[in-house]
């Protein structure tokens, strides 16, 4: 949609942008267009969208003949879209909290969104409760946000949350947006990252991803202080000084131990 047709049909229908949703809408087509590109989904494939919106990426995806399940937490949005698009045999649209919803929203070989950037950390978090995990996600992340996760061992931005993911997937920076090409403008950029998830087996069965990352969120609770201060391990070394299999390694030491 470009910018008058999503003001339009917010004036139409009695909507507006909420910032406590962290609302700010697409509105460049050809980003748009090249967002899509980017999933690489092929006919038939199962794909959900989070926080679709007015539909700016919803549309081009229902055109490449996908499975699509959108997931809009806002009702009034929620409305406009089942309106808009319920003469698509592929859509289904479910109106909730996608923390709740992703893990149960049924399996999936691709996810994309334009993840609000208050909730963007736990939205994710919730992508790895699902099982199998989606083989491709394409996400607009606050900047910050997006170098945190792809950051690698010894910089600032290395965290838990890098750890997580890299443990699963390939990450990818794919574009930077300016806020200018949203409405309402953000104040700061977004990064567009692609997720491709890694050849080998997960690392961790879904059942114990949530107990990998409360480990490693306890090694970084005090990231300048060495391990051997914050976990049960005889280590000298900072957390950010581990690599994501170190990190691994670690987790399946300290299980063995019964020391989680």
């Amino acid at each position: 949609m470009t910018l008058s047709e999503i003001k339009q049909a917010l004036a139409e229908n009695g909507l507006r942008p909420l910032e406590s949703l962290g609302q700010n809408f697409l509105f460049d087509q050809n980003i748009s267009r090249q967002i899509v590109s980017w999933l690489d989904a092929p006919p038939g494939a199962r794909v959900i969208e989070i926080g679709p919106g007015l539909g700016s990426l919803t549309q081009i995806l229902l055109d490449l003949d996908i499975e699509l399940t959108a997931i809009e937490i806002d009702k009034g949005l929620a409305r406009w879209l089942q309106n808009s698009f319920q003469l698509f045999k592929n859509f289904r649209l479910l109106t909730g909290d996608a923390v709740e919803l992703l893990p149960t929203a049924g399996p999936a070989d691709a996810v994309i969104g334009n993840l609000p950037y208050n909730v963007s950390t736990p939205l994710l978090i919730s992508l790895l409760d699902m099982d199998p995990l989606p083989r491709h996600c394409i996400f607009m992340l606050q900047k910050e946000v997006g170098q945190r996760l792809a950051a690698r061992p010894g910089t600032k931005e290395y965290g838990a949350v890098s750890i997580l993911f890299q443990s699963y997937y390939a990450l990818q920076s794919l574009k930077v947006l300016n806020g200018n090409v949203f409405y309402p403008a953000p104040d700061v950029d977004s990064l567009v990252l692609g997720f491709h998830l890694l050849p080998e087996a997960p690392a961790f069965p879904a059942t114990e991803r949530r107990a990998f990352y409360n480990l490693v969120r306890r090694g970084f609770s005090q990231r300048r202080k060495k391990l051997r201060n914050t976990l049960p391990v005889e280590c000298d070394l900072r957390p950010q000084a581990l690599s994501v299999v170190e990190w691994q390694d670690l987790y399946l030491q300290l299980k063995r131990e019964d020391k989680l």
